[in-house]
């Protein structure tokens, strides 16, 4: 056989016809998000690209962040904030969203494929590439506008809670807090 034309998309061959036919069908997957703004009767879908993955609401519950994880985001992601009563999505920049702040100025996101996390505003301003030296952040929340709480992985492989100064990027491991297995999800 040969190759007449490369496929398009991600196609599944399900027979072939004697005069030279097919039956294709396309794969697609896609992940989506719904909510209910406050004092809203319904539910609706929030969803903006392809692989829209959900990681915070603002303090009023009038806003969503969340992260294109798909190829609407590209290689490194991009973080968007989105109003819960729908409208347009504003993208806030690159990485994987992580927390907005509680006065919902500011955006912590951990970068793609490197060790380093990146502070966004969410209006005028200018946004910061925290590199982090031994560590690489899985979660983060902020603890203030100065600081990340960080459940990050270590150069020995193993995982631990850390206290980032976001203005040095020194990171200073929190002894005697344990890890639970199977993830550590931070909670405001």
């Amino acid at each position: 056989g040969r190759v007449v034309r490369p496929p398009p998309a991600d196609l599944m061959l399900h027979d072939l016809g004697p005069h030279g036919r097919v039956l294709l069908a396309r794969n697609t997957s896609s992940r989506g998000m719904a909510g209910r703004a406050p004092g809203a009767a319904e539910e609706q879908s929030l969803s903006w690209l392809d692989w829209t993955f959900p990681n915070d609401i603002s303090a009023d519950g009038g806003a969503v962040l969340f992260t294109e994880q798909g190829e609407g985001g590209g290689s490194d992601y991009a973080v968007f904030l989105r109003p819960m009563r729908g409208g347009a999505a504003v993208r806030i920049g690159e990485g994987n969203a992580c927390d907005l702040s509680a006065d919902g100025r500011l955006v912590l996101t951990r970068a793609q494929g490197a060790p380093a996390l990146l502070v966004y505003p969410t209006g005028a301003g200018t946004s910061r590439r925290i590199p982090l030296d031994g560590i690489r952040p899985i979660i983060g929340r902020f603890s203030s506008p100065d600081h990340a709480f960080l459940w990050a992985g270590k150069q020995d492989g193993t995982t631990g809670y850390f206290d980032v100064d976001l203005a040095s990027g020194s990171a200073r491991e929190l002894g005697g807090v344990t890890p639970p297995s199977g993830g550590a999800p931070l909670s405001p």
